[in-house]
């Protein structure tokens, strides 16, 4: 694609714009562009590793940690993004941290978005809890999808951020019991 685009609802067929700007399918909901203005006008390329001008980029790697929140396990708040055709690719998984997203140009004119989460945990459960408070038993129910964990308590629910470090079951005990203390 050259020049820059906007996004169009899912569906809809790629229409030429103002030259050199093309509308095309997206995510319902959101715009995209590929080329963006500087308050003084100058454009800026926001998709370089779609272009074949830049395949010797073979893939940007981000972070949203700093000095003050480095995420446990190190590296899983990774977002690897490879060129969509690089002269040199990266192997599968080559990171095997955080999440890595690939495109792939789709017959509409748009393109497919895939991501895998590298840290992401196999799911799990429902299963049944049983934690003793003295003299009280108090049931729930835990499960593991993607990232979170889920515990349920009677109608109270708590869903927790989860990384490959955690032990879940050990985790929806200490949530039971402090859901315990709480209702007190």
């Amino acid at each position: 694609m050259s020049g820059g685009s906007v996004a169009a609802g899912p569906g809809k067929e790629c229409a030429p714009a103002a030259p050199p700007t093309r509308v095309c399918p997206t995510v319902s909901g959101r715009a995209h562009r590929e080329l963006l203005h500087h308050s003084d006008g100058t454009p800026v390329d926001v998709m370089p590793l779609l272009r074949a001008e830049h395949a010797d980029i073979c893939a940007v790697v981000g972070s949203s940690a700093g000095v003050w929140n480095v995420p446990d396990p190190l590296g899983d708040d990774f977002v690897l993004m490879p060129h969509a055709d690089p002269s040199r690719p990266l192997p599968a998984a080559f990171l095997k941290r955080g999440r890595e997203v690939t495109l792939h140009e789709a017959g509409d004119g748009g393109w497919r978005v895939e991501t895998f989460d590298h840290g992401a945990l196999q799911s799990r459960g429902p299963e049944r809890l049983i934690v003793e408070l003295g003299r009280k038993a108090l049931e729930a129910q835990w499960a593991v999808e993607g990232r979170t964990l889920s515990v349920q308590v009677g109608p109270r629910r708590v869903d927790l951020p989860l990384s490959r470090n955690d032990d879940p079951a050990a985790l929806a005990q200490r949530v039971v019991a402090e859901i315990a203390r709480s209702a007190r």
